[in-house]
């Protein structure tokens, strides 16, 4: 029964003449390891399709679940963070193998007539390629690949003429946002992969018809006799290869732990994105053509490198009968500007590793990410992962903070420090000494109008006390009564009086204003009525110069984290 079926396919597609072609194809030379690279490709491009189609069925392509749908397959899906990283270092060595491949046909010289077309095949291959892995970067939806696609746009609307065009193709609307991502995932999963298969089904052909080179050591006579079968000789090498290729990827995920998922996107949380390895060179050339030029970096020299590849079978045709030794010089030519590219990303990298400033953007964007892992496994809501800062207080204050009050107001460990007062640690005791031993600092009011305050110059004791009375008003259950009610009369006898009223109004002269009241500073009453109105003359009047927020900017439960956020400052954080 089964022959005859096989005997029925045989009759109508000779499916038996091409497999045994295949198998018998001859390989002048032999077998050679160098002959692998081609087979890597396909065996890891085959690797990418089936992982590929297992992130396919958990993953959804919109904004508020396409990060919630990797971290299920990430931390909760089993074995998957194996899937997801088999599928990302696959991808990268994929197009490592590829390029390996590219420079092996440069030195065997399978660009040469009559293999243009084959040669050009394999470089389009290429750029598919890596459309391919850059399209599956931004994918996570977490902050890495959020910013990176903001430069993708911003890359694509810098081009000359077809930039508004591109940034729509991209974007899909007037925004970054679900179309986006529908975009991306559509090229990513049908598009990109359509065209790579056909420009390896292209590179096939050509080869097969055109036949194998020999090694370029050896002489057409030596090749001859030494020539084998594809099977078995080189299918034994490229099955070996493939596996030994495919389990150094398995253990390096495996050790590991997969491929790791930054916080989720959010335009409010900084983040110092780049990408991938293979775009680092044009990245570095960014530096060097900025602004309206950009497009010479991103546009005009890849495309100028790429048509030279392209060119070469070309070029050595025109420069073979009058430049000596043009193989050498075409291919060294190759190389250097290989070599260049090279130095480029290497570059980029150690300037970056370098760069602290960088460092510590993204050290602070991996302490969110941990945050809203742990968050996570409790559950995303429908909403978003933006809304799992919601269920904690404290986290979904210093969200807002970081949104709202951030751009003015620095981490303390800012170096130089230019914002304004600093609030980490606001409050405390500690911060409170600081302040009154020396309020004209940068991290106080040092980069603001108000200059009248003077500096307490009374003893140890004396500032105890009188800093008790004022982290007293706040309502603190942990406040010493007896030390405070001593910092209350020090409060008056100090000074303090004249320019800080307890009245917990407005003075009735706005004229006389002199400093804010003190009456249950940094209180939950004190802080709201201030962050809503901070320029009303019961606080710094006509001195202030910070925003008014209003309940359209800022409702009022992102007001009451905020507040909580600000009232969990500690001693330990006023370290600056």
């Amino acid at each position: 029964m089964v022959r005859s079926i096989w005997r029925w396919l045989d009759d109508r597609t000779s499916h038996r003449a091409a497999f045994n072609s295949l198998l018998d194809s001859p390989l002048p030379g032999g077998a050679h390891w160098a002959r692998t690279f081609g087979a890597l490709v396909v065996i890891l491009f085959a690797v990418e399709a089936l992982t590929g189609v297992g992130l396919a069925l958990w993953y959804a392509p919109t904004t508020t679940d396409a990060w919630a749908s990797v971290h299920f397959i990430q931390y909760q899906l089993t074995l998957g963070w194996m899937l997801r990283g088999l599928h990302h270092a696959t991808g990268n060595v994929l197009i490592v193998v590829a390029i390996l491949h590219l420079l092996q046909a440069l030195l065997w010289g399978a660009w040469k007539a009559p293999r243009e077309l084959s040669w050009i095949a394999g470089l389009v291959g290429l750029q598919v390629l890596i459309l391919i892995s850059h399209t599956g970067y931004l994918l996570p939806w977490d902050l890495r690949s959020y910013w990176a696609t903001q430069v993708l746009v911003g890359i694509a609307g810098n081009q000359p003429g077809v930039g508004e065009l591109a940034v729509r193709l991209i974007q899909g609307g007037a925004e970054v946002g679900n179309a986006t991502l529908t975009h991306l995932y559509a090229m990513h999963v049908l598009l990109t992969p359509g065209l790579f298969a056909g420009a390896i089904a292209v590179h096939f052909w050509l080869k097969r018809k055109h036949g194998e080179l020999a090694p370029p050591d050896m002489t057409a006579e030596v090749a001859a006799e030494k020539a084998q079968t594809w099977f078995p000789h080189q299918l034994v090498r490229d099955l070996a290869a493939g596996m030994v290729v495919m389990l150094g990827i398995a253990l390096w995920v495996w050790r590991q732990g997969g491929i790791e998922l930054g916080a989720p996107a959010d335009p409010a949380i900084e983040y110092v994105a780049r990408p991938e390895w293979y775009f680092l060179p044009i990245f570095h050339l960014r530096h060097w053509f900025t602004g309206s030029f950009e497009f010479i970096a991103t546009t005009v020299i890849p495309g100028l490198a790429v048509t030279a590849l392209a060119s070469l079978p070309f070029l050595h045709q025109r420069l073979a009968s009058r430049v000596k030794n043009v193989d050498r010089l075409l291919i060294g030519g190759t190389s250097v500007g290989m070599a260049f590219a090279l130095y480029l990303g290497v570059a980029t990298a150690v300037t970056d590793a370098a760069n602290e400033k960088e460092q510590e953007i993204n050290a602070r964007a991996e302490e969110w990410a941990k945050v809203t892992h742990r968050l996570a496994m409790i559950g995303v809501p429908v909403t978003g992962p933006l809304s799992l800062y919601e269920n904690d207080a404290l986290l979904w204050g210093q969200k807002v903070f970081g949104r709202e009050c951030a751009a003015c107001h620095a981490p303390g460990d800012t170096q130089p420090y230019e914002g304004s007062v600093c609030l980490d640690g606001y409050a405390s005791r500690t911060w409170i000494k600081k302040f009154m031993r020396k309020p004209d600092a940068p991290h106080f009011f040092g980069n603001t109008k108000i200059d009248a305050m003077d500096a307490f110059e009374g003893d140890g004791e004396k500032l105890d006390a009188i800093t008790e009375f004022l982290y007293q008003q706040s309502g603190r259950p942990d406040a010493d009564p007896t030390l405070a009610a001593e910092g209350a009369v020090l409060y008056d006898k100090e000074g303090c009086l004249e320019c800080h009223a307890l009245n917990g109004t407005a003075p009735a002269d706005p004229e006389a204003w002199t400093g804010p009241d003190l009456k249950g500073w940094a209180g939950e009453a004190w802080l709201a009525a201030f962050i809503r109105q901070p320029g009303h003359d019961r606080f710094y009047g006509k001195l202030n110069e910070m925003d008014e927020f209003d309940a359209e900017q800022l409702t009022k439960i992102e007001l009451q984290m905020v507040i909580a956020w600000l009232r969990s400052q500690s001693d330990e954080k006023a370290g600056f």
